[in-house]
Parts: C-alpha cells; sequence; structure tokens
C-alpha cells in the first residue's frame, strides 16, 4: 500500500510540474503544503516562501470575504468544489486576475484533510472583458449624452436604429417619429441627391469624415453640418453611425476662442512681470517682459530651451527639486528669490514662484518672476552703511573711553592735593607748596 502511494504521490507530482496552469495542495487551515513551479513563477515566489503562508496572505484584500464563504460552504460540505474568478497579489505587488478552482479532499469521518485546486491566470482575459465593458458603456454615454447629433442605422433595411437626444432636439422629429423609418422615408437632407452622393462614398472608402451638407429639420428650417459616417457592428448587424454638428455653433466658438486667446496673449504681453510656461523641461511660450528681462532678441530665442539654464547653477538644484514637489502635490510654490543668467551672460536678481496647470491638455508650469536686481542692490548699499555705521560707533566708543581715561588719572592727583589743603593743621609755607605742584601739572 505504501508502494502505491509513493508512486500515485510520484505521478501527482510529474503531472504538476509539467501542467501549464497553477496546482496547489492547501491544509485545512489553507496554509500551502504543495505548489507547482507554474502556480511559484506566476506569483513571483519561490515555494519555500509560500510554505509560511496562506491563501488569504496572497489574496486581494476585496476578495478576501468571497475565498472565505467559498471554502465555508466547502467544510459544511454545501458543495464538493468551489470556482470563483478572484484576484492574487505577487511577491512584487502586482495583481492578477484568476480563475480558482477548489475541491475538498476528506477523511473517513468527514473532516477536512486536504483542499486540492487549480489556478489558471485569467489577467489577460479579464482585461479584454473590462476593455470590452468599457467599450460598451463608452459607445452607450456617448452616443446617448454626446453634445453632437449621433444616427444609428441598418446597411442591410436602411431603417433608422437609434437616435441621441440632440439629433432630436436639432431635427424636431420625436424617436418613435424616426427609429423604424427608412431614409427614404425621412430624408435629414435638403438635397436627396446629398444622401445618394454620401452612400456612394461610404461604398467606396468605408467612412466619412467632416462632409459639409445642408439639412433640412421637421419644420424645413435649414442648416449647414459637418457629417461623418463609419461603418460598424452593433450586436453582429452592419450599421452605420452618423454623426452631425452644426457649423454655425462651432464657427462661433472657434472664433470666440481665438479672440480669448488673443485677448489673453495681450494680456499677458502687457504684465510687468516676466512670465514664461514650460513644458516637458522646455520653455514653450514667453511673454514680451521675460524676453526683454532675460535679454533674448525675441520669444523664439527662449522657445524649446532649458528652463533649468536660466537659473544660475547654485540654485539649479533646488529648482529641480522644486518642480518635482509641485508635480507631486500640484501645488504652487510661495514667492522666493533667486538669480537667473541673461542671455548676454548678466546675473538679475528675481522673486519667482510657479505654478502648476494644463497648458494645451498636457502638464505644464506657469512660472512668474519680477527683476529685483535694483532693490538688492539697494539692499546691499543698506547693509554696508549699516556695517560701516556700527564701526564707527565701536571706534567713537573706544576713543571716548580713552580719552576718559586719560583725563581721570590727573584728575585723581589733583583731588587728593585738594583733600591735602582742606588740612587745617597744614602751615601756609606747605599749603603754597601744593598749590605749586598742582599748577605745574
Amino acid at each position: 500500500m505504501t508502494e502505491i502511494k509513493h508512486e500515485n504521490d510520484k505521478y501527482f507530482r510529474l503531472f504538476a510540474e509539467n501542467s501549464v496552469v497553477g496546482i496547489i495542495v492547501l491544509s485545512p487551515e489553507i496554509k500551502f503544503l504543495f505548489a507547482n513551479e507554474f502556480f511559484c513563477h506566476m506569483l513571483d515566489y519561490e515555494f519555500d516562501e509560500l510554505q509560511n503562508k496562506t491563501l488569504t496572505e496572497i489574496t486581494h484584500p476585496e476578495d478576501i470575504e468571497l475565498c472565505y464563504n467559498e471554502f465555508l460552504s466547502l467544510r459544511k460540505k454545501e458543495k464538493d468544489v468551489f470556482q470563483i474568478e478572484k484576484r492574487h497579489i505577487t511577491k512584487n505587488g502586482n495583481i492578477i486576475w484568476c480563475e480558482v478552482s477548489i475541491s475538498a479532499s476528506r477523511k473517513a469521518n468527514g473532516d477536512i484533510e486536504i483542499f486540492t485546486g487549480t489556478i489558471n491566470n485569467i489577467t489577460q482575459r479579464k482585461k479584454i472583458e473590462q476593455q470590452e465593458f468599457d467599450s460598451r458603456q463608452l459607445f452607450s454615454k456617448l452616443f446617448k449624452d454626446s453634445p453632437v447629433a449621433i444616427v444609428l442605422g441598418s446597411v442591410e433595411t436602411q431603417q433608422y436604429l437609434d437616435v441621441n437626444d440632440t439629433f432630436i432636439r436639432y431635427m424636431g422629429y420625436s424617436r418613435e417619429e424616426i427609429i423604424g423609418k427608412k431614409s427614404t422615408e425621412i430624408s435629414l437632407f435638403e438635397n436627396d441627391l446629398d444622401r445618394e452622393t454620401m452612400i456612394d462614398i461610404v461604398k467606396k472608402k468605408g467612412y466619412i469624415n467632416g462632409y459639409q451638407i445642408n439639412c433640412k429639420t421637421k419644420i424645413g428650417q435649414i442648416m449647414t453640418v459637418l457629417f461623418s459616417i463609419s461603418l460598424v457592428k452593433v450586436n453582429g448587424t452592419d450599421c452605420l453611425i452618423l454623426t452631425a454638428m452644426d457649423i454655425s455653433g462651432r464657427i462661433a466658438t472657434e472664433n470666440a476662442l481665438k479672440e480669448s486667446e488673443t485677448n489673453y496673449k495681450s494680456l499677458i504681453n502687457f504684465l510687468p512681470d516676466g512670465i514664461i510656461v514650460h513644458q516637458n523641461k522646455s520653455i514653450v511660450m514667453a511673454n514680451n517682459m521675460a524676453v526683454k528681462l532675460l535679454e533674448a532678441k525675441s520669444e523664439i530665442d527662449l522657445l524649446n530651451k532649458s528652463a533649468i539654464e536660466i537659473v544660475h547653477p547654485k540654485y539649479r538644484i533646488h529648482t529641480i527639486e522644486r518642480i518635482r514637489q509641485t508635480e507631486s502635490s500640484r501645488e504652487g510654490t510661495p514667492l522666493l528669490e533667486e538669480e537667473f543668467i541673461t542671455f548676454t551672460g548678466k546675473t538679475i536678481y528675481v522673486e519667482v514662484a510657479s505654478l502648476p496647470f494644463k497648458y494645451k491638455g498636457k502638464v505644464a508650469h506657469l512660472v512668474v518672476f519680477r527683476d529685483i536686481s535694483d532693490r538688492k542692490r539697494s539692499e546691499f548699499e543698506l547693509i554696508r552703511a549699516k556695517n560701516k555705521a556700527e564701526e564707527s560707533d565701536r571706534l567713537k566708543s573706544a576713543f571716548l573711553a580713552n580719552m576718559s581715561h586719560e583725563i581721570r588719572t590727573p584728575m585723581n592727583a589733583i583731588k587728593g592735593f585738594a583733600q591735602l589743603l582742606e588740612d587745617p593743621e597744614l602751615t601756609n609755607p606747605k599749603r603754597s607748596q601744593f598749590i605749586k605742584i598742582i599748577n605745574q601739572r
């Protein structure tokens, strides 16, 4: 019997080690007793590392309860095997999706002896499923909420299958009036020849992009729109998806945008501070004052130049660190003082602040700086004057102290003789002698 068991173990390990799916054996406490090489490679573990772990420890936190409940159903004999899709966490911290099948082997008394299971990596399949789901959701959302009119039509029957709310608002038809009708019954075009022309183009090219045409609303109003048509499959059916945009609204928006950009550029150039925008470490915009302060000939001289190059070398490390911090925090830097190097090699003192923002759809940094060289020179002069005044004050104090000492020494002698003169027993000849000594001093 022992030989048979040993032989069975040998065949099991041979099968497991050559399997193209993960194979595991778990204790009743769902600790790893065995895991084949394929499973270990899948999770970047050595088996020795897994021996001290439970299946729960490598399970994504959001899937632990699901896993626990399934094992509980095996323990309660509610099922013999369970199959679920759940996430595992690899040794490197990556998340993989797996299809897990677990069955219970029981002792004679019905208690769990071991759990055996197969683990199949389905991460790629889940990604595809998620992409397909996202695509369907996106299509549905875009179709319903799109600001342009969208029509879905059958290639075979030429019937309108669906229209979005924008189409209804544009054309004045209700959904019930459109859906199920053929394009020959309700024409959307001022001239039916335009419809035939568009159909021919789609048949030849498979699509139309930005075709200008006149449309006719339910009440007969004519408006010029841009049409785009593509061939798509919806639930296995060949369909045409048609989008239409009112050009007049777009033109008005474009004109307003151009005016706004012109006003913005004029305002930026009117400001007394230098302004540059740098993106991906290169300057992509500079106002007139920035050109002037940096002593460039024109904005073109600054474009595509590294923003770090205009910073004095002793500040560059700190500047690079601030850029990293603003990129991670998405917050601006407070006003601070630095030194810039102009195109002529001159050093100027500046007050500078920066703010991360979106420029043409990408993350960039708006840098505002002001030349404070005159102010700094005044500050240096004040400091020098202050230091000079303090030195003069120190010398004056020393002089006065010295003079005080020189005056105090003879005065002490005079004071001593004066006290002797006050002596009532002093004779007149002696007093005259003392007065003569004082006068000599």
